[in-house]
Order: structure tokens, then sequence, then C-alpha cells
């Protein structure tokens, strides 16, 4: 099982506070595995859960994760899903066969092919952190239309690129493809990797490199998506992108926004990123792409591209009963902000994001005493027959502290419980 190298690496880049906490975890419910509970929990595995309302008012979540499954020869990162019904609250995990020891095919799977992986079906590659909206669509039999961002790579030992996909049913995806070389067409992605006539620009195929972990959220008539760049030489670049949203599109691109948060402004951008260092053998600056005849910026790393006061990292992000919420997890510790708006942060307000606290999570701690809080939680505001609350979906390490390296990556299920907050408490 590929660790999640990434969610332990991101630096602190907004203030946490420590004061006693206002955000708590409250009531848990039954865990969800990735197959039994008797078979090793070593070889199954998920995290970072993405949760959203399907169009029969049905709760799913899909999370990044792995498991001999009837798809994949290897267990590389993919991302699996459950259901609950809206009539009874039963979930529908994914199926297991005692005779094969192997789980359902995931919903989404790696179809690139890049650096040592492949599109062939019996191989797949590592993808990572799923992040859903959902939004009206005529186009849909459904009325809605789900789109997805997620990373091909997890910037872990291979680079990662944002890939884009939609649905209409909430289950079976389409990834965008339009003039792909890799099977699959990233939306966002560096322009250059280092080769003989670009000597200085970040390893191909280098760990780390690329993206992370994500969050995308709509607000106004625009698609924004939260993200981390990762520099082969350590560093590390925020990045806001975002982009105006058009029912006519299949997946959903408008035509007229295309920009990217940099030193203090929204500035156009084709999403292919060029760096300050992406040179020639010569030392000249490589050519950037443009959108819309405006060229792209040359971009600088570290925290030019940071809208100060958002907590990057692996997370999520709701919006719920009046407000924006976002979880991140880092180090010990899942840490909470909210905003009543995705305000634009060239207003002149350092942020509309409130400082971090720190979740307790006491609770967790005394059912799971193994869990590692370094990995991400979903959200999702609504009511699963106790009243409208705020949900938290946490990865609790369920057995076997000793998967692997010990790091928690392994053996992973999920345990829905209730997220205690000022507004909605429990």
């Amino acid at each position: 099982m590929k660790r999640l190298m990434a969610a332990m690496m991101f630096a602190a880049l907004a203030t946490a506070s420590a004061a006693q906490a206002q955000y708590s975890v409250g009531a848990l419910y039954n865990k969800l595995t990735l197959g039994p509970t008797d078979d090793n929990p070593c070889t199954r595995t998920w995290y970072d859960p993405e949760l959203y309302t399907m169009p029969n008012g049905d709760l799913r979540f899909i999370a990044q994760g792995g498991a001999p499954n009837a798809c994949m020869s290897q267990p590389w990162d993919s991302i699996f899903g459950a259901t609950r019904a809206s009539a009874g609250g039963a979930w529908t995990t994914p199926g297991y066969s005692y005779t094969t020891h192997q789980t359902d095919c995931p919903t989404l799977f790696g179809q690139y092919t890049r650096c040592n992986y492949n599109s062939n079906n019996s191989i797949g590659a590592p993808i990572s952190s799923p992040s859903v909206i959902r939004l009206p669509n005529s186009n849909s039999a459904s009325g809605w239309r789900y789109f997805m961002a997620f990373p091909g790579g997890n910037a872990d030992y291979i680079e990662g690129r944002i890939y884009w996909a939609y649905s209409d049913d909430g289950q079976s995806w389409t990834v965008y493809n339009w003039n792909a070389t890799e099977v699959w067409k990233a939306i966002i992605t560096a322009k250059y990797t280092r080769n003989a006539s670009q000597p200085s620009s970040d390893y191909s195929c280098a760990a780390p490199s690329g993206f992370g972990q994500l969050q995308i959220a709509y607000e106004n008539g625009l698609i924004y998506i939260y993200g981390m760049y990762y520099h082969s030489n350590g560093s590390l670049s925020p990045l806001i992108y975002r982009f105006d949203y058009s029912s006519a599109h299949p997946f959903g691109f408008g035509p007229s926004v295309r920009q990217i948060y940099f030193l203090g402004s929204w500035q156009s951008h084709s999403g292919n990123l060029v760096w300050n260092y992406d040179k020639d053998v010569n030392g000249n600056q490589l050519p950037v792409d443009s959108f819309n005849g405006v060229a792209d910026p040359v971009l600088v790393p570290n925290g030019s591209l940071d809208s100060t006061g958002y907590g990057f990292g692996a997370g999520d992000l709701k919006y719920g009963n009046g407000k924006w919420v976002h979880v991140r997890a880092f180090g010990p510790h899942v840490y909470v902000q909210t905003a009543t708006s995705l305000t634009d942060p060239t207003t002149g307000n350092a942020s509309s994001w409130s400082a971090e606290s720190i979740i307790d999570y006491t609770n967790v701690r005394n059912a799971y005493p193994a869990t590692n809080e370094g990995f991400s939680p979903g959200l999702w505001y609504g009511n699963l027959g106790t009243g409208n609350h705020w949900w938290i979906f946490i990865p609790v390490n369920w057995e076997n502290p000793l998967c692997g390296d010990g790091g928690g990556a392994e053996g992973n299920a999920i345990v829905p419980a209730i997220l205690c907050t000022p507004d909605a408490p429990c």
C-alpha cells in the first residue's frame, strides 16, 4: 500500500489556536470498513472521504484507499465508495469475496500513463484525494451534475497532476480526456519537467513533486480549486485556481474565467504552470501558455500563491448552516476554521477565514487508541436521523497499529460522528 506521504508534509501555513476547543467530536457511529472485519485489515484501507448527496437523497462518500480487488493486480491507491440509504439509514460498502479475498472494483482507478505506471486495466495507477461538488444541470437526467477533482500521483512516488471528471448519478464517472497524451487530460499541471532541453525544471517521476490533496468549492458562478504544489527541492506552493461554471459544457467549463491567485491578485491562467526555475540550457526562461489571448504569469515558488488565512493541506471544505467550514489534518491534530463566503482575497482584507482551532478528538482516541490523526476527515451538514448537525467522517486505525511502516496509512476504517460546533452544539 502506498503511504500517504503528502498528508504528513504540509507546513503550518495558518495560525492555529490551542485554546480550549469549541469544536469536538461527539457521538461515534459504527465503523465502515473496506472489506470484512474478520480478515486482515492491513491489506485494506480508505481515508480522506468526500461526502455528497445522491439524486435520490441517499448520502454517499468516496475515499482514497486500496484493497485487493477484481480490477487491479496492484494495490495502488484508488477511489472506493459507500452509500447510506435515505430510507432506513443502512450503509452499503464494497462487497467482498471470501473465496478470492478480493473487494469489489473501485469506483475509479488510475488510467493515466506516466513514469512507471500505465493505463493497463490490470495495473492502473495511484490516484488520491477526491473532492466533489454537485451543481444544477439541465443536461443531466437527474437535474444534477457532479464534478470531481483528484490528483494522479498524490505527490508521493510520482508527480501529481489535477484531473477532472463528471457524473450524473454520483457513482459512475467520466474523466476529462480531450486531446490527452496520457489517456486522461490534466486540467492543472506543470508545463515542464527536467530533461536535456530544460535542465533546471522539476525532476520528472520524482518524489515529492506536483499536487497532493485538494478541495474544491462552488460560489457565485465560480468553481474554486484549493491545493498545494510540491517542488522537488522540498518547497511548497499553496494554490487557488478558479474558473467559471457553464452547464452547457459537459465538464462544466465556462468560456470566460481561468485564473490563479498570484502576488495579491487574480491573474489569467491556462492551468499549465510555468515556474521561474523552468530554464533552457542557456538559462533563459521557458515560454508560458495563455488563456483567451492573455499570457500566463511566470510563477514563483513558496508563498507567492497564498491567499493568507486558508489552512492548506489534507482536508475538506463544505457549506452548511450559513457558512463554510474547512477542516485539515496536520501533525497530531485536526484543525477547523470557518468563513461566511469564499471572499475574493483581492478585496484588501487579510482573509475571510477565521483562525484555526483544534478539534477535540478525545472520543476518537478513547475508542480507537491507534488512530493517526494525520489522515483527514470528511464533512457533511444535514439530518441523518438525529436532526441537522455537522457530521465528520473520520479515518481510524481500527485493529492493528503496526501495519506496513506503522505510519497509519494501512488498516483504516471510516467512522461517522457528530461534529459538535458553536452554532450546532451536541
